[in-house]
């Protein structure tokens, strides 16, 4: 059984970019001719696109509040 939640961190979007092709996150979405196309998409996503993600996460946080649960932003916030 577990507790209620209690606390939670909720990252930003702020920054987020796709993801480079790396040996850690090799493009494995779909067939071989995709991954010309997938890495030259990497790099910062649309700033509209961050800012409806941003909305969602803001929403998130109000939902998580509106039921007591005590929405952390960073790291600094847990330690207090």
């Amino acid at each position: 059984e577990w507790d209620s939640l209690e606390l939670i961190c909720v990252g930003t979007a702020h920054g987020i970019c796709y993801p480079d092709e790396t040996p850690a996150f090799p493009s494995v979405a779909g067939p071989p001719n995709l991954s010309p196309y997938l890495q030259s998409i990497a790099g910062p996503r649309p700033r509209r696109r961050i800012q409806e993600a941003q909305a969602q996460l803001d929403h998130l946080v109000d939902l998580l509040r509106a039921e007591s649960i005590t929405v952390a932003c960073s790291i600094d916030d847990i330690r207090n």
